[in-house]
């Protein structure tokens, strides 16, 4: 899986069988983010600014996630299994490698 720190590096995220967990580094506490994917997530990429989060299961069946409410924005199907999400620094593009392609999102 992939862990991913938050913009301020107080929150540790990682994958939780098909949810996000949130490890708060400063407080000592663990949540889990409500969203549940198909099947366990495979990747997870954290929008520089921390507010959107993608969450990838095994299948390619993603979820883009407002991190500050918790809420599903969209939903989208890759077809095949994820190997790399990352967003740009300025939070604007996100790339996805899945199979032989590269797609980018604005």
């Amino acid at each position: 899986g992939s862990i991913q720190f938050t913009p301020d590096g107080n929150t540790l995220l990682s994958p939780a069988g098909n949810r996000a967990s949130c490890v708060d580094l400063v407080q000592g506490r663990c949540t889990t983010l409500a969203p549940e994917n198909r099947e366990d997530v495979a990747v997870l990429a954290l929008a520089p600014d921390g507010r959107l989060l993608l969450s990838v299961d095994r299948a390619g069946h993603a979820l883009l996630i407002n991190f500050v409410r918790g809420a599903v924005l969209c939903r989208i199907n890759f077809k095949t299994a994820v190997r790399a999400a990352r967003w740009s620094p300025d939070s604007q593009w996100l790339a996805v490698t899945h199979g032989s392609r590269l797609q980018i999102w604005r």
